[in-house]
């Protein structure tokens, strides 16, 4: 079966916005089954956009638990298919001051290969700049879309200490890839499936039986394994390290004992296998 897409488009202390590409087969029915969990305060479905917009109490039901239950719902309604979870880096991808950074590090580095030009430290300080001011301005763009920064913006802190010691052009590149090269490609851990098989216990006891993996399409990308070492390189953990959707579902079902209760149309208990 093709996968039922759910990405997550933002996820804020009490407000999560999902866009699910096949909408619900009953839109008012999905809604509030997912409503009914205590923590949950309102769910809408937008049908234009197919985004569900959802506010709870983040003391009271996590956002992860809240993606799971949607996953979950989903994956009924089209007859347990299953559900393809992506939770996206960055809605902010390198910009052209990012661009044209890179391509002043590339022109600093031809420049340092061959030792001719005359501006080869001008090009070398040059790339440095550009780089550090590219980096502010991508942080300055996601605190204002999601009032957070990645963490990987703190390679700046690097640079500028490489910068003061005259040795820029390899911690441009550093800082360069680190905190733009996660938006070049997917991280693998950040996309998962999702499939909910109903079943029995005897006549009263329903429950769900759901299973989560890893996407098998989205392989470990070798870019992705550059970044992480370089970050570690200058002390630092890389988003993608730290944000990996399977991840987070894992710690979330170790909570619940990996049992969750179940949603409204079925009485019993949701039990979670994860399969990494």
């Amino acid at each position: 079966m093709i996968p039922v897409d759910i990405s997550i488009v933002h996820e804020l202390p009490g407000r999560l916005r999902l866009r699910l590409f096949r909408p619900p087969t009953d839109a008012p029915a999905f809604t509030e089954a997912v409503r009914q969990h205590d923590g949950i305060e309102s769910v809408v479905f937008q049908p234009r956009t197919r985004s569900l917009l959802i506010h709870y109490q983040p003391t009271e039901v996590s956002d992860v638990e809240i993606v799971v239950r949607v996953g979950v719902r989903l994956s009924l309604d089209y007859q347990q298919s299953f559900v393809r979870i992506s939770r996206p880096d960055s809605t902010h991808p390198p910009g052209l001051m990012a661009y044209s950074a890179a391509g002043s590090i590339v022109m600093a580095a031809l420049t340092n290969a061959v030792k001719t030009s005359p501006f080869h430290k001008a090009l070398v300080n040059g790339a440095g700049g550009l780089t550090a001011l590219a980096v502010v301005d991508h942080a300055w763009q996601e605190w204002q879309e999601n009032q957070e920064y990645h963490p990987e913006v703190f390679s700046l802190i690097y640079l500028l200490g490489s910068l003061m010691s005259g040795h820029p052009l390899r911690a441009s590149a550093i800082t360069w890839l680190v905190t733009f090269g996660r938006h070049l490609v997917e991280h693998s851990g950040n996309a998962c499936l999702l499939r909910a098989d109903p079943g029995s216990q005897g006549t009263d006891n329903h429950y769900l039986d759901v299973v989560i993996r890893r996407d098998p399409s989205k392989p470990a990308n070798p870019l992705n394994v550059l970044i992480s070492a370089l970050s570690a390189s200058i002390g630092m953990q890389s988003r993608s390290q730290q944000n990996d959707l399977l991840e987070s579902i894992s710690q979330m079902a170790s909570r619940h004992h990996h049992l969750l209760e179940s949603l409204e149309s079925h009485s019993g208990r949701i039990y979670l296998r994860l399969d990494h």
